[in-house]
Formats: structure tokens, C-alpha cells, sequence
């Protein structure tokens, strides 16, 4: 059940097919017929009554209210709506940016809060902590997962970093500990596909919110973004485990099968993560394996890119098998 603190309930018996932030309130019905959810519908907390939600307004306030909708009849269904509480994010401008447009659907979001020029994380279980006013606690462990997430996508993504300030649904901040950023600076810019008549083509929708969620069923998934994830340059070690665990998960089929990867390439990232005459101290080994001529080679930048077109692929081929 979620905590009474943040929640208002709301008695419906029309159907709205709104279909805005599906997926983050959760139901409970008074009555013994099943029901479905369609939508949902963001609302003023005030304004509602026995008749339905015709004297709710349309607003930008974080209040969720899920629509559900019952063959035989509507009327019985109370919503039960966890209002979202805003982990503030921490980090480069362009990171804070990639963030908001892998998650800008789903149940896990990173949203760009105009009003305070920053970038907050928000998701049920962060509304929804293990101890009263801990939002820390769910918000450290998914900060891992979407970093790691973020550098599937590119490899030279710099993980972001929590705040420590986190805003209620009431407007209240808590505050914990953070970290310290360091300066860096990058070159980017968005392709856009242009179609036979000259306009731009509609950008389809991210991948990567399914790519997450998989975390929920798959814990090999949470295993793999949890290295990516972490704070550091990722190096051969974590790499190679990345790489291990991807193998693993995907047997009897074998990793050269997956996305671009090639026998070639793969051999390459193996010996360069084992073999110390290329990768010197940061190698797997203290010593080469003997008679090991290696035909090709990757720097460990090449190694990181290697690794997160691997995640990529895998993470698409079970959303898409």
C-alpha cells in the first residue's frame, strides 16, 4: 500500500482517455469487478466530486490521477495517486540533457524543471521510500541504473550525481550529503531525418524507458547497469564483467551474434582487457598468455564504446526479441 502522506483519493464515473504518465498512480476498487486502466488525467487535488472530475482543471502540478475503466460500469473505482517527489540532479549540462531525452517517458523520468533551471529524477519508488522522508535510499540505487543506462547509450557519458535536496509534493526540501563535479566540455549537436517532401520526419519513441524497466524482471539487467553506472571511468575489469555477464545471459547464442559485433572485434576487446603488453598495469593480467599474437587491438576508450554498443544491442534484443 502506499503512505497516506501525499495521496488523494478520487471517486469517478466517467472515463477520461487521457494518456498522460501512464503506469504512475496505482487503484484499488471498492467494488468486486475488474477494472483496467486506460489513462491518466493531471488535476487540481481540490477539485473533484461525487459526479466525477468535471470541476478538475488542467495544471502543470505533479498530481496524478489514474483513469480506469470497468466493462459492466465505471462507478465504485477509487484511484489511489502518489503525488511525485523531485530528486534533484546534480551534473554537466549536456549529461542533465541526454538524461531527459533517454527518460522523458515511463515510469522512471528525468524532467527539466523550468522554473529552477535544473533537473530533478522522479519514480514511484522514489515517492514511495522504505523509511518515512528516506527518498534517498530508492533515489541512490536508481541513479546507478539510469547512469548506467545513459552509458549504454554513449560511452563517454559522465555519470550525474543526486543533489542531496529532494522537494515533497507539499513543497518541503530534504537535504543529504552530495559529491563534487569536475569541468569538462563536449561538442554535440541532434540529427534529424528529413523525409521526400522536404520535412522533417517524426522522431519515433525512445527504446530506452523499456530498456530500463527490464531491471524490474531481469536482475542480470540490474547487474550490468549498476558497473555502468558507477562513478568512475569505467576500465577493463568492469568492462570484461560487463562482457562476461552479456555472454552468460545470452547462451547457447553466442555474443559475436549480437547487434554490430564480429568475431574480430571481439577478440580484440578480449586480448586487450587480458593482455598487459597492450593495456599495461590496467589489464586483466599481470602477464601475457603464452604465444598469444594478437591480430587486433582496442584502446580502452575503444573498449568502453565496445562495451555499451554490446549493452545496447542485448538490452534491445530482449525488448525486442
Amino acid at each position: 500500500m502506499l503512505p497516506r502522506n501525499g495521496i488523494r483519493r478520487y471517486r469517478q464515473s466517467r472515463i477520461f482517455d487521457a494518456r498522460i504518465f501512464p503506469g504512475r498512480c496505482r487503484r484499488e476498487l471498492t467494488s468486486s469487478s475488474k477494472a483496467r486502466i486506460i489513462g491518466t488525467l493531471m488535476v487540481h487535488t481540490t477539485a473533484t466530486n461525487r459526479q466525477g472530475l468535471s470541476s478538475a482543471s488542467m495544471t502543470n502540478r505533479p498530481t496524478i490521477v489514474v483513469i480506469s475503466s470497468d466493462a459492466q460500469h465505471t462507478v465504485g473505482s477509487r484511484i489511489v495517486c502518489a503525488v511525485t517527489t523531485k530528486a534533484w540532479l546534480q551534473g554537466h549540462q549536456f549529461d542533465l540533457e541526454d538524461l531527459a531525452d533517454l527518460l522523458a517517458t515511463g515510469d522512471v523520468r528525468v524532467v527539466h524543471d523550468t522554473d529552477e533551471d535544473a533537473y530533478y529524477l522522479s519514480a514511484l519508488e522514489i515517492d514511495n521510500p522504505p523509511e518515512a522522508n528516506r527518498f534517498d535510499i530508492p533515489a541512490e540505487s536508481l541513479i546507478i541504473k539510469v547512469n548506467g543506462l545513459a552509458r549504454a547509450k554513449n560511452a563517454d557519458f559522465r555519470p550525474v550525481r543526486l543533489s542531496g535536496k529532494y522537494t515533497t509534493s507539499d513543497g518541503r526540501n530534504i537535504h543529504f550529503a552530495a559529491g563534487h563535479l569536475e569541468a569538462r566540455a563536449r561538442l554535440s549537436g541532434t540529427a534529424v531525418g528529413i523525409g521526400a517532401d522536404g520535412q522533417p520526419l517524426p522522431i519515433p519513441p525512445s527504446p530506452w524507458p523499456d530498456y530500463l524497466a527490464l531491471v524490474d524482471s531481469r536482475p542480470e539487467v540490474a547487474e550490468v547497469l549498476e558497473i555502468m553506472g558507477r562513478a568512475e571511468p569505467l576500465g577493463w575489469v568492469d568492462l570484461y564483467k560487463v562482457h562476461e555477464i552479456i555472454g552468460d545471459a545470452i547462451s547457447p547464442t553466442k555474443i559475436t551474434q549480437l547487434g554490430s559485433n564480429t568475431n574480430a572485434r571481439d577478440s580484440a576487446f578480449r586480448v586487450s582487457a587480458n593482455n598487459p603488453d597492450i593495456s599495461g598495469a590496467d589489464a586483466r593480467h599481470a602477464r601475457p598468455t603464452p604465444g598469444d599474437q594478437p591480430k587486433h587491438e582496442m584502446t580502452i576508450a575503444e573498449g568502453r564504446s565496445f562495451v555499451s554498443e554490446l549493452v545496447t544491442a542485448w538490452l534491445d534484443s530482449i525488448v525486442h526479441p
